[in-house]
């Protein structure tokens, strides 16, 4: 089969209006997320922060973690409301050794949020407006968290568990983390456990 050069460009307009038109509609899809939207929604304002309240602890003892996202950005940010230890409720543990390898808890968090009661109520969601911020606190044994004494490294990992699509179409405009987005990293908090 041959096709001259009018046939060609023919369907090379039609090829070009199908992706251009799949391109606006992602476009116009409020949870299609990307790092640039991220940004560009001043999502690369929140911080969330980890404070522990000792930094020297027995393997006998516990640890109190204070973590919480704070919006360091200019516009309002809006927060799942119900927030908690695992991966399917946002906040992971995040744990490594004196050499700065990644070892797993001895306790695994898996903590499963229940869907929120309604989809299309805002009030599943906190405001988190300039220099505010949102969090929770938890006293963990040590020996939930390692055997052995040594030098460790805390972070934790925060990814909201609410996917945009599971909300009503008025909520997935507003300035969210969803699970669509990349996680967020607390700083890293150093710790010594002894025997």
């Amino acid at each position: 089969m041959h096709l001259d050069k009018t046939a060609i460009f023919s369907i090379c307009l039609a090829f070009g209006a199908v992706f251009a038109s799949r391109a606006g509609a992602a476009q116009n899809d409020p949870c299609s997320r990307t790092t640039a939207r991220q940004t560009a929604r001043g999502m690369d304002g929140v911080k969330l922060v980890l404070v522990t309240d000792i930094k020297t602890v027995s393997l006998q003892d516990s640890l109190v973690l204070d973590v919480a996202l704070r919006n360091d950005g200019q516009e309002p940010i809006f927060v799942y409301a119900d927030i908690g230890w695992g991966y399917g409720a946002g906040l992971v543990i995040r744990l490594r050794n004196h050499e700065g390898q990644e070892i797993g808890p001895v306790f695994r968090d898996d903590r499963m949020l229940p869907p929120p009661p309604s989809n299309d109520d805002p009030a599943i969601f906190t405001r988190l407006d300039r220099d505010n911020f949102f969090g929770t606190r938890r006293k963990l044994a040590l020996k939930d968290l390692v055997t052995t004494p040594g030098k460790y490294t805390l972070q934790i990992e925060y990814r909201s568990p609410l996917p945009c699509r599971f909300v009503d179409p008025k909520l997935q405009r507003l300035p969210a983390l969803w699970h669509e987005d990349a996680s967020i990293f607390s700083n890293q908090v150093a710790i010594e456990v002894l025997p």
